[in-house]
């Protein structure tokens, strides 16, 4: 089963794939993949759950080029055995895969695998791969990899990973691989640049291997700026060609000795047991950082501008004060509420709401969303079909459809993104009415078994961004 492919070949490319919901259905295949040697390919806004198979390996988004840019998706529920990721990039491209970027998405509850890998299956490197601003927690093994033949100009900065080697995400799956950590290098030709990342829990399998930062082979690794919060161990077989400085260290003893100006003491988060990595105003972690970032990291991962003080946050959020009273405090996040919000040294304190209270972080109408513990969980409706939705105005171009058009056919209603599809068109424009109201959204249901009408077109591509802004600030509220 495939849920969105592209063929390969012949340096196909210039193409976006965005707004989608890849409901796997617990099958096998892929959510979105690539084919090789596509160039200059958007993957933006997409969700994608459900892939399920005990087979030769695939991922929710994969693929094989240059100049991907892969922003803003909500990858989560997937995997099955240590074949299966949330993200991977290989080299099947055999000119050599250049120029990825992969950031702002949301990666969870991968049961087998690893939430972004980089791997180089045949003799080509995989160079400049920045890997930043996502939120990665809830894996069995390990959270970012820079695996076989990953090359030069690796970078990994701004990233929340939490909650990796995962017991509880194993699974029944005949290899489903063991030990993990929040990042990991494993290739021998690998330069990489690790900054401002927060990395906690890393090690929840309490394996011998799981590690925070694990070291199996590279060239040369840079580590400045991360906030290392785990038990078990800081880093795996760490060794020579490592430059770091700046980083703190705390949960699992002493700081490593190779780490020069580290810190070795409580970070003081804002909701630790919520999951919750911003810093307080007590925080050891403020104004420690270096400045020799600063060609790299130019904000944190909320967007705040780096530094906001007098010199770098260690880890990837910047303190910022959010207030001075409680009254200040009228933003709350989904399933939290502003009475009786308090400000707690700088930061807004808000409490939850009860849970099974509905919540609206998530624009998709093919799930179910629920407050629980204060936090927006999802759960996926398996059919989200029922009367069909109708088409009006479609335009004759997905991209800049003339203004009118003859109103299209009805589409009969079924599996989920498929009741209330309009036809072939779209607009220019994201408002309805103005330039052709078309099928890019409008797919999905205002309620579970009931269709939806003139979906208005939404435009993919670069814009889109903004939109996995938002999303990712609101998922490190979870």
């Amino acid at each position: 089963m495939q849920g969105i492919r592209s063929w390969s070949g012949s340096r196909v490319g210039y193409f976006s794939i965005s707004n989608f919901h890849v409901d796997m259905a617990m099958n096998g295949g892929g959510g979105i993949s690539i084919g090789e040697t596509n160039n200059d390919v958007r993957v933006v806004n997409n969700e994608i759950a459900g892939m399920w198979e005990d087979g030769g390996g695939s991922a929710a988004i994969d693929g094989s080029g240059q100049r991907y840019r892969i922003y803003g998706n909500h990858i989560h529920d997937n995997g099955y055995s240590k074949l299966y990721h949330g993200i991977y990039m290989d080299a099947r491209d055999t000119s050599g895969p250049d120029d990825i970027d992969i950031g702002y998405n949301h990666i969870h509850h991968q049961t087998g695998g690893r939430g972004i890998q980089i791997f180089g299956d045949t003799s080509a490197l995989i160079n400049n791969v920045r890997i930043h601003h996502n939120v990665i927690h809830h894996i069995h093994l390990d959270g970012i990899v820079f695996h076989a033949n990953s090359g030069t100009g690796l970078q990994a900065y701004d990233n929340v990973v939490y909650h990796t080697a995962d017991p509880n995400m194993r699974g029944t799956s005949s290899d489903p691989g063991g030990s993990g950590g929040c990042i990991r290098f494993a290739s021998s030709s690998a330069v990489a640049s690790v900054f401002n990342n927060t990395f906690a829990d890393c090690a929840a399998d309490g394996d011998q291997d799981s590690g925070g930062i694990r070291f199996d082979s590279w060239s040369q690794v840079t580590l400045r700026n991360n906030l290392v919060n785990t038990t078990g161990r800081y880093v795996t077989t760490p060794g020579s060609n490592v430059t770091s400085s700046n980083n703190l260290w705390f949960g699992a003893g002493t700081a490593p000795s190779f780490d020069t100006t580290s810190l070795n003491a409580n970070p003081v988060f804002a909701d630790e047991a919520n999951n919750d990595y911003h810093l307080m105003p007590t925080s050891p972690a403020i104004n420690a950082g270096s400045s020799a970032v600063s060609s790299i990291v130019m904000d944190d991962f909320d967007g705040n501008g780096r530094p906001t003080g007098s010199g770098y946050d260690v880890g990837a959020f910047e303190f910022v004060i959010a207030c001075i009273q409680g009254s200040d405090c009228s933003e709350p996040p989904p399933c939290r509420q502003a009475a009786g919000a308090t400000c707690n040294s700088g930061a807004c304190v808000y409490p939850a709401l009860a849970d099974g209270v509905a919540c609206t972080d998530d624009s998709n109408a093919c799930t179910n969303d629920l407050c629980q513990a204060g936090a927006c969980t999802h759960a996926v409706v398996s059919t989200c079909g029922g009367d069909a939705g109708s088409q009006r105005d479609a335009g004759r171009s997905p991209d800049a459809g003339t203004v009118g058009g003859d109103s299209g056919p009805r589409v009969d209603g079924g599996a989920c993104c498929t009741a209330g599809d309009g036809g072939p068109g779209g607009g220019a424009s994201a408002a309805p009415g103005s330039e052709g109201n078309g099928a890019d959204a409008g797919c999905g249901c205002t309620t579970p078994g009931a269709g939806t009408t003139n979906g208005s077109a939404i435009l993919a591509g670069l814009a889109l961004a903004l939109t996995a802004s938002a999303r990712r600030r609101r998922s490190a509220s979870h």
